[in-house]
């Protein structure tokens, strides 16, 4: 996900509006020029919309390759309503795949997301927070300073 750069801001203390570098925003090191207020808000929403998109995207690659090791086909229904926002865990993804199988794929579940997580997501952690939110659970600790 991209952010124009720089970003326009609205200062909500003194109203100037400014054209603010993405990479401060996003590292919560941005003021306004004008007043000196922390434009923090501002970045802490920046990164909940990285975080949203990024969670659906994921979650996506997760599932589909799960689709391929257990060879079945999911409905969206159960997953459209785990996937709204960015607070999805593996361990909502594990509960929508388990309502969408029968019950003596149940025990294979859990080791198909293991699987699709080391597989697709190489990088992620060696032990997954599966009560996490996705974007947390599946990187390292974040950097926003090089965007």
């Amino acid at each position: 996900m991209k952010f124009k750069d720089p970003q326009e801001t609205h200062c909500a203390s003194c109203g100037v509006e400014s054209a603010i570098p993405v990479r401060d925003l996003l590292a919560l090191t941005a003021h306004c020029p004008s007043c000196h207020a922390s434009f923090s808000e501002i970045g802490l929403s920046m990164r909940r919309t990285v975080d949203e998109v990024s969670a659906g995207v994921k979650a996506i690659t997760i599932i589909m390759h799960v689709e391929e090791q257990l060879g079945v086909t999911f409905p969206d229904e159960p997953f459209e309503a785990v996937c709204d926002g960015n607070e999805l865990t593996l361990d909502d993804l594990a509960a929508a795949v388990r309502q969408s199988v029968s019950s003596d794929i149940h025990p294979l579940v859990h080791q198909a997301i293991l699987t699709a997580m080391r597989t697709k997501f190489p990088d992620a952690p060696d032990k997954l927070d599966f009560n996490a939110p996705l974007p947390d659970a599946l990187s390292q600790p974040r950097k926003y300073g090089n965007y």
